[in-house]
């Protein structure tokens, strides 16, 4: 009798996160129109229930006179290494590579000039998962924020013999674009050929992805020109992003491929077997993954949900992507401006529509 009882307990404290309709999410998101009324500043909202049925909102502007659209094209930033992840896992299903591989196999000392210090033992899985010990970006005199720093050394130049490491931090989470500029090269080193033919034919041809790029530029058709503090700053991301940070922060798509692609990812076997994703969402007790982030959010009845995704962040874009794997439900959000707060509130809003208990 005892054991039926914690069981009945258990049962009706067990939060239900029910469906969003149409018409709330629509509201929600609707509701932060006004903070978004000047021109230059846009966020487009996708929402997919457990039902695979897809909800779009788009508030603002994706340039001076243009109100964003669902066909507009964001900067993706960091979400661009679970792209890179991909393909690094293809390669491994292929045997073509191990998450063992060294620095050393993949880069021979007589073809490059290690730092002092670099341990050469650092394996594609410490790179994949940011526990290598290579630290988060290069020094600088000028300015060590390569974001605001137009002639920082990892905006023209990669600089093998440059990269950081930190000993100390070899084993534990380090999250460093230098990890994935590396994974990068081993692609173009391993299959001989460039990073962005690579993208192209194993994701965007694959997957019909028609309005997907492999950088990011204010020329590409129906783009949300990208914007910090109302300053256009395009051409600048543009150059930053075009060639050697491509594998850790450079892709750029329309709402509705970037859900394809994460619908393919999470629900079929078109890209990756089932054991290579469970090899990717393995996080080892923190919260990244083999390119995928694990977030947990507390709600406002203090219920825990947890999302699996990637964030991205550039000068001039904020993305964020979440994936409950209990409810089956998907929210994206982009926005075409740096540091964007916004879009937290609206996913937060979002997630503590319907909370329930039975």
């Amino acid at each position: 009798m005892k054991q039926i009882l914690i069981l009945f307990f258990l049962f009706f404290t067990t939060p239900i996160f029910s469906q969003i309709s149409q018409s709330d999410f629509e509201r929600v998101v609707e509701s932060y129109k006004d903070s978004v009324a000047d021109a230059k500043y846009g966020i487009n909202c996708l929402y997919q229930n457990s039902n695979g049925e897809v909800f779009y909102k788009g508030i603002g502007f994706a340039d001076e006179e243009t109100p964003v659209n669902r066909q507009n094209i964001f900067s993706i930033g960091s979400l661009s290494k679970t792209f890179t992840a991909v393909m690094i896992l293809q390669d491994v299903e292929k045997k073509h590579i191990s998450l063992n591989d060294t620095l050393l196999k993949n880069f021979p000392k007589n073809y490059v000039d290690y730092p002092k210090g670099l341990d050469k033992s650092i394996t594609i899985k410490e790179l994949l998962s940011h526990t290598s010990g290579i630290s988060p970006s290069y020094k600088d005199t000028l300015d060590t924020n390569e974001y605001f720093n137009p002639y920082h050394l990892t905006n023209y130049e990669f600089g093998f013999n440059r990269i950081p490491y930190n000993k100390e931090l070899r084993g534990k989470h380090s999250y460093s674009n230098t990890n994935y500029m590396l994974l990068g090269y081993i692609l173009e080193t391993v299959n001989r050929k460039p990073f962005y033919h690579l993208l192209q034919k194993r994701i965007f041809d694959k997957l019909d992805m028609e309005n997907a790029y492999g950088f990011y530029s204010p020329t590409i058709p129906n783009v949300a020109q990208g914007f910090l503090q109302e300053t256009e700053l395009s051409p600048y991301i543009f150059n930053r992003f075009y060639d050697k940070i491509i594998a850790s922060g450079g892709l750029s798509m329309d709402i509705d491929d970037l859900n394809k692609f994460l619908n393919t990812l999470y629900f079929t076997e078109e890209l990756l077997t089932e054991e290579s994703k469970k090899m990717m969402f393995n996080f080892d007790d923190s919260y990244y993954g083999l390119g995928i982030m694990k977030t947990t959010y507390v709600l406002r009845n203090k219920e825990q949900r947890i999302f699996l995704g990637h964030g991205g962040s550039t000068l001039t874009s904020e993305t964020r992507v979440y994936y409950d794997p209990k409810t089956k439900e998907s929210f994206i959000l982009l926005s075409n401006t740096y540091d964007d707060k916004i879009i937290g509130k609206i996913f937060s809003d979002l997630i503590n529509l319907n909370i329930k208990k039975i």
